[in-house]
């Protein structure tokens, strides 16, 4: 899933994405999701971008192409908001995904305290805070806490957290809440990868060094791996 600035043609112009997916012989899926977080918006019913990742491409990718339609042979993955998105989806519907992978993920996107603005704050920064309670809820909100991955680690049951990948640039912005997210895995010994590269930022390199870690680690699953899906003995692992 890509992130907020960007759209899907992002994967061909800044990864080998194509070439990963052959080497894997994985089934990849870059759906568009334009600025709208991987959630159901709190207020536009048109903008239910969670039911159409979990619904609607789940149903129509299972429907039209030979997959394996299990939850242990299905992954979500993103950057940046795409990042956020896939824990936030992955977690919440734990039960239809054997892995996330977030890359450089914007994980305390709705995890945010409410802003204390000035009197004199400008205008663009009034209507930056109705724009995200206008998607995300109020802050402080059971809306918001429903959109929170940080919520949803806190309570899901241990034993059914899928395989967490999780990368970060030691300068990226995001590295800080990452931490505090990784330190709630911790605190509740769910289990998860970290790799955080430095000196890296907030941008495609270190995701197209990363992206191929993760599928070799999927490949370690039970539903993926290229034996699995050749329907040959599994090829021994190191």
């Amino acid at each position: 899933m890509h992130g907020y600035d960007a759209d899907i043609t992002g994967w061909a112009r800044g990864t080998g994405l194509s070439a990963y997916a052959a080497r894997h012989q994985l089934i990849i899926v870059t759906p568009d999701a334009s600025r709208g977080w991987y959630i159901n918006s709190v207020s536009d019913q048109k903008a239910k971008f969670e039911d159409f990742i979990v619904r609607d491409v789940i149903g129509y990718v299972d429907a039209h192409y030979r997959t394996v339609p299990e939850p242990f042979a299905r992954a979500i993955a993103g950057v940046s908001m795409g990042g956020f998105g896939a824990v936030y989806l992955g977690l919440k519907h734990h039960d239809s995904f054997a892995a996330i992978g977030s890359f450089s993920g914007t994980l305390a996107a709705a995890h945010e305290k409410s802003p204390a603005l000035p009197a004199d704050a400008p205008e663009e920064a009034r209507k930056a805070m109705r724009d995200y309670e206008v998607l995300v809820g109020k802050f402080g909100s059971q809306e918001q806490k429903d959109r929170d991955p940080f919520e949803w680690a806190a309570k899901i049951p241990v034993e059914d957290v899928p395989m967490l990948f999780i990368v970060c640039g030691g300068q990226d912005g995001n590295a800080a809440p990452t931490h505090e997210f990784l330190s709630l895995l911790a605190k509740r010994r769910i289990p998860y990868e970290y790799r955080e590269l430095s000196p890296r930022g907030h941008d495609w390199r270190i995701w197209d060094e990363e992206i191929p870690v993760f599928l070799d680690r999927l490949d370690r699953l039970e539903g993926f791996g290229s034996a699995l899906m050749e329907g040959r003995p599994e090829h021994p692992k190191p």
